[in-house]
């Protein structure tokens, strides 16, 4: 593999772990709005929103595959 490649796999995989990271944390987030509705006033029209979340940003990915990379050189 060259530098390249590596570096290309290192974004693959840091996009992937914060992916993975914001899939639970949208799961847990529907499973607490669920819960929450259900406890609601069946009378009541009003529905709360549900919780903002931030999207995954590109310097999201990178700082991650820098961490990544500091632990693959050793550093």
């Amino acid at each position: 593999m060259n530098p390249y490649e590596i570096r290309l796999e290192l974004l693959k995989l840091a996009r992937d772990i914060l992916s993975d990271s914001k899939s639970i944390e949208i799961q847990k987030e529907s499973e607490t709005w669920n819960a929450h509705i259900s406890f609601c006033d069946k009378n009541s029209t009003e529905v709360p929103p549900f919780p903002v979340i931030d999207s995954i940003t590109t310097d999201d990915v990178l700082k991650e595959a820098v961490k990544l990379n500091k632990f693959v050189s050793g550093e």
